[in-house]
């Protein structure tokens, strides 16, 4: 529920339409190039993130084998 994030305190929050996670799922959307294209909105401080992309390898094998069922497919 998106109320239920405002009880949170995050240190940043990434908000993007649904064709932008789906495209990073795939693999078809490059995380960095979509942050620097304001594709994806961060909410608080960017420059960790970026840092942490050299690791965007990893992540990107661990959610190729998630299991995703997409609601337009």
């Amino acid at each position: 529920d998106p109320d239920d994030l405002d009880e949170f305190e995050p240190a940043y929050r990434i908000r993007a339409p649904y064709s932008v996670w789906k495209g990073l799922l795939l693999g078809s959307v490059d995380p960095v190039e979509a942050i620097l294209k304001r594709r994806l909105r961060v909410d608080g401080d960017v420059q960790p993130i970026l840092e942490r992309m050299r690791y965007k390898d990893i992540a990107a094998r661990v959610l190729a084998r998630l299991e995703t069922r997409f609601i337009d497919e």
